[in-house]
Parts: C-alpha cells; structure tokens; sequence
C-alpha cells in the first residue's frame, strides 16, 4: 500500500523508513515544530541518542572485525587446503612412480625365477645322475673286492 505521505506496511502503520525520513524533513524545516520529531528538545534525550547511536556502532564494528577475522582465517585454511592438496598429488605421483618400479622389478624377479625354475630340474637330475653313478661304482668296486 502507498498513500501520498509514504509507504505504509501492512498493518496500515508507516514504516521505519518512512518515519525516519519525515522525522528528518521535519528536523531540518524551520516552519516545522519541535513537537513533529517526538515532543520538546531535551539535553539528556539528546545524549541517550548518540550514546545508543554510538553503542549501535561499536556493535556494528565489532561485527565487522569478527567478520573481517573469519574472512582471514578461511582465507587461510584455503591456502592451506590448497597446499595440502598439492603436496597429496605430488606424493600420489612418487607413490604410483615407487608401485611402477616394483612392479617393473618384481616382474624381473619372476621371470628369472620361471628361469631357474627350468633350469633346476636339469641341475638335480644331472646331481642325481653323478650320485647314481657313484653309487654305481662303488656297487661294482663292492663286487669286485668280494
């Protein structure tokens, strides 16, 4: 709703705004009187308004430094996690670096043991061979003496 004083609110009451810029039309006119802005000017009404404009302010700063502050320290932990993850992709890329290196060595190591895997068989039947002619020879030393 609008009506050609201002804006109103839905309760049919002006609104803050309104009534803070009447109150301030009303403050600076001369032919306006002191009555208009909340009854006859006094010393100690005056002081209570700028002590509570200046707590409001106080507040408002300080609800600025805090938010300054935890600006700061995301910002921080941003940079942080940033690091972080850079650190973790260079360790993940000497760790997949160290798998392909034992992987390329325990591959070597499998194909020499496949390599002597064939290669031991031959070895034992020629020991078994020398150790069956021995005994051999001793059988017929053995019959020979007798």
């Amino acid at each position: 709703m609008s009506s050609p004083g201002g804006a109103h609110s839905k309760s049919g009451l002006p609104s803050l705004s309104d009534l803070d810029i009447r109150s301030l039309k009303a403050l600076y006119d001369p032919r306006s009187p002191q009555a208009a802005v909340g009854g006859p000017f006094s010393l100690e009404a005056f002081v209570a308004r700028v002590q509570a404009l200046v707590i409001d302010d106080r507040s408002l700063i300080e609800r600025l430094i805090r938010s300054a502050q935890a600006h700061d320290l995301l910002k921080k932990n941003a940079e942080r996690a940033q690091k972080l993850a850079e650190d973790s992709g260079a360790a993940l890329e000497t760790y997949q670096k160290h798998v392909a290196t034992l992987d390329d060595q325990n591959f070597t190591l499998q194909k020499k043991q496949a390599a002597l895997c064939v290669v031991s068989p031959l070895v034992h039947f020629s020991q078994k061979n020398k150790i069956v002619k021995e005994l051999l020879r001793f059988y017929f030393i053995f019959l020979l003496c007798r």
